[in-house]
């Protein structure tokens, strides 16, 4: 239910999950509605006396399920919502919207046709328990992946087999997130204790929450190996904790401060990189001595390999001790991606990606920000191999 209320716990603004002997509840907290009344989503574990008697043989499965719904009222909500967070108060002043729903967790077994013409996304291919909140969100990031995809094939950027990603990335997602929906919805439904020998602890509990953050921001996934994701990383990247931000393949690139040095500007580098369909060129170079003319020159012209717009080139420097001069840096970078290049002035960027400074590394970043490969500044051939093969190259 989404409702205005009083209450005396502390923690009605926050995220969080409340286990009682008397059930389990979820809160969400919502937007502010006025300068003194804000919304709260309260998920709330009904109590088992309103299933109804085992169907007979005969039953009809839609009418068992209607007649289930249909013993849950907002009253018996309000009062078990009550009764969990006892001995706090709470007071239900308005309710905006509520619903009963029963648990279901299915996955379709294709997302997509054979011939590439027919594909499905959202609630088609998954259904999970609302209790996740994963429904419009994970629906929303197979609608992108599939859109972009579709764009570069119908204009004539990239092969029809790119669209065979779909399927490959997005099923296998979704069949993460029904195995952690059926996780979390069990867990929720526990009752939490202290010893590890006699049920669910908190701190399992506490693991399997902070993974559905994952999957609501997108961060917490990883797309499998295919043709626009290459897993070798070429020694450009120390493999550790990828969920602090690892410039990884199959994984969305992390945001990290910077400043733009044209203009000496802080800047947000997914501001800087915003979703326009074209892929990104990141070169992060090294702390040897500019200019290093070849990889400048190389990293601003490869574009031109391919039809206008499809690829843009940024290039982040260290934060260094010696003076960085505007004319360090070649023609082709200064004229063209003036914009997109950025200083390391916070100690952000080559921390954060796990890469070495002194080695620096090459990245191509998607166009729905998923890294799709990474290699060293010394390996430009197999940089323009992984672009050849998901892009029409312009001599091809």
């Amino acid at each position: 239910m989404d409702a205005v209320v009083k209450t005396t716990f502390p923690d009605i603004r926050k995220r969080c999950a409340i286990h009682s002997s008397s059930g389990s509840i979820m809160i969400i907290p919502r937007e502010r509605i006025s300068n003194t009344t804000a919304l709260t989503r309260i998920y709330c574990q009904m109590e088992d006396d309103v299933a109804p008697d085992s169907p007979s043989p005969t039953s009809n499965p839609k009418t068992t399920s209607l007649t289930r719904r249909a013993k849950v009222t907002l009253p018996r909500i309000v009062a078990q919502a009550q009764k969990v967070l006892s001995p706090y108060t709470m007071t239900f002043t308005s309710t905006d919207w509520w619903a009963a729903y029963q648990i279901g967790q299915r996955v379709a077994p294709a997302f997509s046709l054979s011939n590439l013409r027919v594909h499905i996304g959202g609630d088609a291919c998954h259904t999970h328990s609302p209790k996740a909140g994963q429904g419009m969100n994970v629906s929303m990031m197979d609608a992108y992946n599939l859109s972009w995809k579709l764009a570069h094939v119908l204009n004539y950027l990239s092969p029809i087999t790119l669209l065979q990603t779909y399927q490959h990335e997005r099923l296998e997602i979704a069949r993460q997130l029904i195995a952690f929906d059926t996780e979390f919805s069990s867990m929720f439904s526990g009752q939490i204790s202290s010893d590890p020998d006699s049920g669910l602890t908190h701190d399992e509990f506490l693991s399997v929450f902070r993974t559905g953050s994952g999957f609501t921001s997108g961060c917490g996934i990883e797309y499998p190996p295919s043709t626009i994701v290459s897993p070798d990383v070429h020694s450009a990247v120390q493999d550790g904790e990828r969920e602090l931000g690892l410039l990884w393949p199959g994984r969305r690139l992390a945001n990290v401060r910077m400043k733009r040095f044209a203009d000496a500007a802080p800047r947000d580098l997914q501001d800087d990189l915003p979703s326009t369909g074209v892929y990104r060129l990141l070169v992060l170079l090294p702390t040897t001595p500019l200019p290093q003319e070849a990889l400048l020159e190389y990293a601003a012209r490869i574009p031109d390999l391919f039809p206008h717009g499809v690829l843009e080139t940024a290039i982040i420097f260290p934060r260094r001790e010696d003076r960085v001069e505007w004319t360090d840096f070649p023609d082709a970078v200064r004229e063209r991606w003036e914009w997109l290049l950025l200083e390391d002035a916070y100690s952000e960027v080559y921390g954060t990606f796990g890469v070495d400074s002194a080695r620096g590394a090459v990245a191509v970043v998607r166009p729905d920000g998923v890294v799709g490969m990474v290699a060293g500044v010394e390996d430009a051939g197999v940089v323009e191999g992984w672009l050849r093969g998901v892009l029409w190259a312009m001599d091809g």
